[in-house]
């Protein structure tokens, strides 16, 4: 693999490190920007598995569908239920959260699982990834 690609796959992740790190700060702070919280998670669930997607050279559309992303992934990698979950957990958060009336305010205990579910992403992401070199 050249470091080209390496250094391309690494600036996703830290993209997406980014977006997990507002979330976190903002949940550690008792935020009441729940919407905030669970949008960064959802970015950051996203740009981890168009990491990954890049690093396999698998090309995708431009969407925030984590599922069908994960569908991609199929391809190369086993993706376990869990991983789906936590990625249709997220769905909501990308699109629908950044206006009013499109759904319902996420709570505090929604933002809380919104993080747990990009973290269980992120690990087997970074799991695939190490165990194919990066």
């Amino acid at each position: 693999m050249d470091d080209e690609l390496k250094n391309l796959v690494r600036s996703w992740l830290e993209k997406a490190e980014h977006d997990k790190g507002i979330a976190e700060i903002l949940l550690n702070q008792n935020s009441k920007f729940t919407d905030g919280i669970c949008f960064h998670c959802q970015q950051a669930a996203e740009k981890i598995l168009k990491a990954c997607l890049i690093f396999f050279g698998i090309n995708f559309k431009k969407t925030h569908n984590l599922v069908y992303l994960l569908d991609l992934m199929s391809s190369v990698e086993i993706i376990t239920d869990k991983m789906y979950e936590s990625a249709e957990s997220l769905e909501g958060y990308a699109v629908e959260v950044r206006y009013p009336d499109a759904m319902a305010m996420p709570s505090l205990n929604d933002a809380v699982e919104a993080l747990k579910s990009v973290k269980l992403i992120e690990l087997d992401i970074i799991r695939i990834l190490s165990d194919h070199g990066l």
